[in-house]
């Protein structure tokens, strides 16, 4: 397994449970790189542990990136 070094990034997240009671928190995420041995996919990590993390492939991951800098207000503009 080949992993890049990770890079932290604190987040506010917010949950929304079963009763749709919400929930904002302050968190730490980690963006990583990673490819197995013999692998020509390398994933996207993001996540804050092992029980809470998205793996999208490269190309996955420039779409997500695509779509968040359209669907992000500019600087200066209220969204």
């Amino acid at each position: 397994m080949h992993r890049s070094v990770g890079e932290a990034l604190a987040v506010l997240s917010r949950r929304t449970d079963a009763n749709l009671a919400q929930r904002v928190s302050g968190e730490e995420y980690e963006v990583g790189l990673s490819r197995r041995d013999g692998s020509d996919t390398t994933w996207v990590y993001i996540g804050a542990g092992p029980r809470e993390y998205l793996e999208l492939s490269l190309e996955s991951a420039r779409q997500l990136a695509d779509v968040l800098a359209r669907q992000l207000p500019e600087e200066g503009r209220s969204g």
